[in-house]
């Protein structure tokens, strides 16, 4: 799992975002030490978004 802070993000959004591309890894953002959010590139939401819906079509052909 990849954690970065708020400030980091804010401090330097190239190599967070780059980061998040290149490990196709989400990158878990966090603010004052408690989860704020998850940061993924496009390929890798649209990978899992692919994901999501077979499983769900898998359930409906039940």
């Amino acid at each position: 799992m990849i954690v970065r802070t708020t400030s980091m993000l804010l401090a330097d959004y190239e190599k967070i975002t780059k980061l998040a591309r290149t490990s196709g890894e989400p990158v878990y953002i966090t603010k004052d030490g408690d989860k704020d959010m998850v940061l993924m590139s496009i390929e890798a939401f649209e990978k899992r978004e692919d994901v999501i819906k077979e499983l769900y079509k898998m359930k409906n052909r039940k």
